[in-house]
C-alpha cells in the first residue's frame, strides 16, 4: 500500500506468486508463500489469499532473487486476480 501512495506502479508484464511446498508431514493451511518485503528482502510468510499484491512479483524480480526463490515454481497470476 506504502508503494502506491508513494506513486509506485506495477511494471506491465506477467505478476507470479511463489507457493512455498510444505512437507508431507505438515498439517492443516498450505499457504505459505514467498515474497518481497518492504526492506526489499525475499522472506516467506502466511497468505489468506493467494494472490494479494504484496506477494506477487515480476519475472524480472524472480530472476533477481536468492536460488531458493529460484527453485520455487511461479504460479502466473491472471489480470482479473491481480
Amino acid at each position: 500500500m506504502r508503494a502506491v501512495v508513494n506513486g509506485y506502479k506495477a511494471e506491465p508484464g506477467n505478476r507470479f506468486w511463489l507457493p512455498v511446498p510444505r512437507t508431507s508431514d505438515d498439517k492443516g493451511d498450505k499457504s505459505f508463500v514467498a515474497y518481497i518485503s518492504y526492506s526489499g528482502d525475499w522472506n516467506i510468510g502466511r497468505s489468506y489469499d493467494t494472490n494479494p499484491a504484496h506477494y506477487q512479483a515480476t519475472q524480472a524480480e524472480i530472476d533477481a532473487a536468492p536460488d531458493w526463490v529460484k527453485a520455487l515454481k511461479p504460479v502466473e497470476v491472471k489480470e482479473d486476480e491481480a
